[in-house]
């Protein structure tokens, strides 16, 4: 370890040895030559003996303690001794992806006003667990999750909070806020308090969807102690952030779907809510202008509407050695511009747009469904419905996966003269001013 780390992986040891061997395993696998790191092991109240042998890995530093000094306390002691720009917080029952670390620092790079991105977590059968997650009016945390294989949350985008099972975090943003508070000894709720420290302090958390781990459940306390922390230590938090939380959502059970919606919204800013809807080919053509509606600070969504297509071309992530279609290389590529993919397997458009919690402030019809005008304007009348026209002239669509990455790469980053993307931004700031003037 010679030169300078660019990220300190931290890692704690308590109880979970075994998995502790897997989550430096497949860190090992998974970094690249090109990205210099270190881990740290902190063995929190675990004899080194007993963890050296785990850790023979040449970027592996162990650090001890005679005595468990929780979660808090440990990654404090560890993060006092990083070397790298960045810290990632990862748990010892964790297994990451390849390609997991990449995406966090390219993010990281792009976005200066980011303290902290975390990575989609799934569980180890492929489940989704977790694409960020909302705090409740009352303290208590959800992560966000959806059905298998369905496209939904896979755009980067600001959450309420994200869990430390795989955290990247600034380091000037740590020694900012303090570090991480230790007053949830020795465990849950510091990873949540991280996050609203982070957002008072005047910058964002983010979630990447592209940075993939697969997170078992914990086994380092009891099933009814940990229950007890959790409760016990969401009262804490729910007093020291009571503030902030007043202005967050009740959990209504009856209807999670459109609390978690609003929650998701609210995260974000409550960013005007524009939904682009056409075939595949059709988004293809368009997406350096639906990527520039983002950029431009409005909520995109695509809708992907080929009645005939194979659905198994919608679904996936190639991050997730999912199908490499086209859609999924689409998704990947304006998911990395904030742009989100409807769901439409569970229902058809008109229905998701009837849902009343779905309120969008424009609709964007490209040419194979500029006839559905009608019903579209019916089910969301408050909305401006704007016909447009895809561009002919710009680059064509990656048809590899190692070509879609380094055009999501290229796109995320494209100043707003590099492509004709400004006009449908116009057009569409001049339609919604049209349309706030008619129900004036």
């Amino acid at each position: 370890m010679t030169s300078k780390p660019a990220v300190s992986i931290i890692l704690l040891a308590f109880r979970d040895l075994e998995g502790l061997a897997r989550a430096i395993d497949s860190v090992e696998r998974s970094v690249p030559d090109t990205i210099p790191y270190e881990v740290i092991v902190y063995a929190n109240g675990v004899a080194r003996e007993h963890i050296e042998h785990l850790c023979s890995h040449p970027q592996v530093r162990i650090l001890t303690s005679a005595v468990n000094r929780g979660f808090a306390g440990g990654c404090n002691a560890a993060v006092s001794e990083a070397r790298g720009e960045y810290i990632l917080l990862l748990n010892d029952d964790v297994v990451v992806a390849e390609g997991w670390l990449e995406p966090l620092l390219e993010l990281a790079h792009r976005r200066p006003d980011a303290g902290a991105i975390g990575s989609r977590i799934l569980a180890a059968d492929g489940t989704l667990r977790e694409a960020g997650a909302v705090v409740w009016k009352d303290g208590a945390t959800h992560g966000v999750a959806t059905p298998p294989d369905d496209t939904q949350y896979m755009a980067v985008r600001a959450v309420d909070y994200s869990s430390a099972a795989s955290l990247l975090v600034r380091k000037s943003t740590w020694e900012k806020i303090g570090g991480i508070c230790e007053d949830y000894f020795p465990a849950y709720y510091e990873d949540v308090d991280l996050a609203f420290s982070i957002w008072a302090a005047g910058e964002k958390v983010l979630y990447q969807p592209k940075s993939v781990v697969f997170h078992d459940e914990s086994v380092s306390t009891e099933r009814d102690y940990r229950i007890f922390l959790l409760y016990r230590n969401r009262e804490k938090f729910a007093e020291k952030w009571k503030e902030r939380l007043a202005c967050h959502e009740e959990r209504v059970q009856s209807n999670l779907d459109a609390s978690v919606h609003r929650s998701v919204l609210r995260a974000q800013g409550y960013p005007r809510q524009v939904l682009v809807c056409g075939t595949l080919s059709e988004l293809e053509d368009a997406r350096h202008q639906i990527g520039a509606l983002g950029q431009a600070g409005y909520g995109v969504a695509i809708a992907i509407c080929d009645r005939s297509s194979d659905r198994s071309q919608t679904l996936g992530h190639p991050s997730l050695g999912g199908p490499a279609g086209s859609a999924a290389l689409l998704i990947s590529q304006l998911g990395q511009m904030g742009v989100e993919t409807v769901a439409l397997g569970r229902e058809g458009l008109t229905t998701h747009l009837e849902r009343p919690e779905i309120l969008y402030s424009a609709a964007l019809l490209l040419p194979s469904l500029q006839q559905e005008q009608a019903a579209i304007r019916a089910a969301q009348p408050m909305a401006t419905i704007l016909p447009i026209e895809p561009p002919k002239d710009l680059p064509g669509m990656a048809e590899t996966q190692a070509e879609a990455v380094s055009q999501s790469n290229n796109l995320a980053t494209m100043s707003p003269k590099t492509v004709q993307k400004g006009r449908l931004v116009a057009m569409l700031d001049i339609a919604m001013a049209t349309t706030r003037e008619r129900y004036a």
